[in-house]
This record gives structure tokens, C-alpha cells and sequence, in this order.
């Protein structure tokens, strides 16, 4: 079963930045770059040894297209190279197959588990990758391109994914929103918000070997309502992480009420 000899970018952010740093280190096959804003499209060719191309037209007939675009674009960039490519790719963690379905011979999903930003390595290895085919032939591509990158992956359904993206949003982004406050909080009353990294480093090592269900702690896991309205109390003058605190507390508390 025959591969495409080549691979073309599309897009010029935060996650065609990391996929052109990996994969520019193996040398087998040419690798491309598109983009509507040109000049970080050029950068990117440059920064990484790919070839910059000008226009859609100039894609290589028996190349995968790697779409790293917004999830609302998906659609549409896709329409725009329909027939250009032999296999067509998104990484959306939310959007269907059915969007690029048809738009070339292949199509598939590989949504990375990961939040990336711009100018900070990711170790491909630890990343997970949910993905999805339309034919055996999009799934043996796939599966050669998360060999390369390295990482655990599963085939999920578009529902599945869905789903797990959901909760993703919420451990990853309602969580970094709770530490955003948290660190807003200790700068305006004088305390060094890195006092508090060992504890949170030790939070995220017991999630790796203990259910979370089983590491609640705190004055809301033991009814502790003295404090909690003492801490509530102190929080007059914050009403967003008031009102974040008193309903993760009243949740955690009914969920271990004695």
C-alpha cells in the first residue's frame, strides 16, 4: 500500500509550528507549507527547511495535507484544495470526519491531546493522539505518521472524541482558569504563587496511580464550614474567585458529606 511521498502544512500557527519542528527531522519525503498570512508561511519554510508554496495549486498530487487551521476554517480551506491532494487531515478535537469526507481520495483525524504554545518544545512522545479514517488506506497512513511522532494513540469514533475533548476543556483549561485566579490572588496579597508549586506537583503525580475520587482533601471533603466561610469572607473583594470557590466547595462537600 503505497504512501504519500509527501506532506504539505496548512496554516502557520502554534500547531503547524510544532508538527514542521518534528517533522522536518526525518528526511524521507519532502515537506510543504501553505498559508493565507504568506509571510509566516515563508518564515516557517524557512525556520524549518520546507518549501514554501505560493498557492494551493501548487500542492504535489500524492501528498497528505495536514490541516492546521481553526476549527471553523476546516471546511472551507478543504473545499479549496479539493482534488489536490491524495489524503486530507484535520486535528480537531471537536469537528467531524464528515466535513472533509470525499474532498480526496482519503481523509482521516488526528486530534493531539495536548495544549501547545508557540516557541516551547513539545516532547511528541507524551502526546495522545485520538484519531480517525475513512478507508484502510487513510488508517495505514495514519498509523505511519503517529509511529513518527511517537506518542500513545487510540481510533475513537467522532462521538467518542467529542467527548473526550469535552473533558480535556475541562481538566486542562477550567483548571489552568482556577490557578490563573489563584496566582491573581497571592500576587495582589504579597505571596509568591511558586510557594504553592510542590503541593501542585504532588496533586498531578497522585493522579498518574489514584482516582481523584479517592485524593479529595480540604475543609469542603470534611464539612469544614468554619473555614470555608472564613475564606468566603476574605473574598468580599474578589467576586469571581468568590463565586468559584463557594460552588466548588458546596459540590465537594455534598459529594463527601458524612
Amino acid at each position: 500500500m503505497q504512501k504519500p511521498d509527501s506532506i504539505c502544512l496548512i496554516g502557520t500557527g502554534k500547531l503547524a509550528w510544532h508538527l514542521a519542528e518534528k517533522l522536518q527531522q526525518k528526511r524521507d519525503r519532502q515537506l510543504y507549507i501553505w498559508g493565507r498570512n504568506a509571510e509566516k508561511a515563508a518564515n516557517l519554510a524557512e525556520e524549518f527547511g520546507l518549501v514554501h508554496l505560493h498557492a494551493t495549486d501548487e500542492i504535489p498530487a500524492n501528498c497528505a495535507v495536514i490541516l492546521c487551521v481553526s476549527d471553523h476554517s476546516i471546511q472551507q480551506v478543504a473545499q479549496e484544495i479539493q482534488g489536490k491532494a491524495a489524503l486530507i487531515l484535520h486535528l480537531s478535537g471537536t469537528q467531524s470526519l464528515e466535513l472533509i469526507r470525499g474532498l480526496a481520495p482519503h481523509t482521516a483525524v488526528m486530534w493531539p491531546n495536548q495544549s501547545f504554545t508557540l516557541n516551547h518544545a513539545v516532547d511528541w512522545k507524551y502526546v495522545p493522539l485520538s484519531l480517525e479514517a475513512s478507508d484502510e488506506t487513510a488508517k495505514y497512513w495514519i498509523d505511519d505518521l503517529v509511529n513518527e511522532l511517537g506518542g500513545p494513540s487510540a481510533y475513537l469514533s467522532g462521538e467518542q472524541r467529542r467527548k473526550l475533548h469535552l473533558a480535556a476543556v475541562a481538566a486542562n483549561n477550567f483548571v489552568n482558569h482556577l490557578m490563573v485566579l489563584t496566582e491573581e490572588w497571592c500576587s495582589s496579597n504579597g505571596l509568591d504563587f511558586q510557594f504553592l508549586m510542590p503541593m501542585i506537583e504532588q496533586s498531578m503525580q497522585r493522579l498518574k496511580v489514584q482516582s481523584p475520587a479517592l485524593s479529595q482533601t480540604g475543609p469542603a471533603s470534611r464539612n469544614d464550614w468554619s473555614t470555608i466561610t472564613t475564606h468566603l469572607s476574605m473574598l468580599q473583594d474578589n467576586p469571581q474567585f468568590k463565586e468559584l470557590y463557594a460552588l466548588m466547595s458546596k459540590q465537594i462537600a455534598d459529594r463527601y458529606k458524612k
